[in-house]
């Protein structure tokens, strides 16, 4: 199971789960409804007690978990098409807000708003299978919303990364998803282009 945390939102973690996106073959790294719980916990979406209550209603209800896996991936790729256009400055499908707004109304209805946190928070006190997506789905709505939405971008790698994420440098300067991954993987293929370029430029030696 693969868990980006080079995003810097929740929301874009999520849609990043799957690998290489534009490449032939993109990597799915999410395949059961037990996985998806892994990463909630993973991330600090549910707690050890909730994902067990999750765990154990997804064992007595399968098809509900199923069907609950498929709407949070069915999120994802919303999420992900949503948060692509917007770092080119384009409008975002209808089709792909609306799976983000179905999942955030979804979850807002099953909220009770928490005056004991700081700052308040929106929380479920009832186990549900959609809870994961239900988290998502606010992060997108809050990053669209409140977010720096002007600072995602998409990796720079030319071979099949599109990975997500919130540039916070100052100067706004970030390219790459991870610098020791495709950051390095460009540097490296920039560099032995210059190496080749400079021998196709070199005069054929006398003999």
């Amino acid at each position: 199971m693969l868990t980006s945390r080079w995003g810097g939102w929740l929301c874009l973690d999520f849609a990043n789960i799957v690998e290489a996106r534009a490449a032939a073959a993109p990597e799915e790294h999410l395949h059961t409804y037990g996985e998806l719980l892994w990463w909630g916990a993973d991330t600090g979406v549910l707690d050890e007690e909730r994902a067990a209550r999750l765990g154990e209603l997804a064992d007595a209800k399968p098809r509900a978990a199923a069907a609950a896996l498929d709407r949070a991936i069915h999120l994802r790729e919303g999420v992900f098409r949503t948060f692509h256009h917007a770092a080119r400055a384009l409008p975002p499908p209808a089709d792909d807000l609306a799976a983000i707004h179905d999942r955030y109304a979804d979850g807002i209805r099953h909220a009770e708003l928490d005056w004991t946190r700081e700052p308040p928070a929106w929380t479920w006190a009832d186990a549900h299978l959609d809870q994961p997506a239900w988290a998502v789905a606010a992060s997108a709505v809050e990053l669209a919303t409140h977010g720096p939405l002007h600072r995602v971008k998409t990796c720079a790698a030319e071979e099949g990364c599109a990975g997500l994420f919130v540039d916070t440098t100052k100067n706004n300067s970030r390219r790459w998803c991870e610098m020791e991954g495709c950051g390095n993987e460009v540097k490296f293929r920039r560099q032995t282009d210059r190496r080749r370029a400079a021998r196709r430029r070199q005069p054929p030696r006398a003999r």
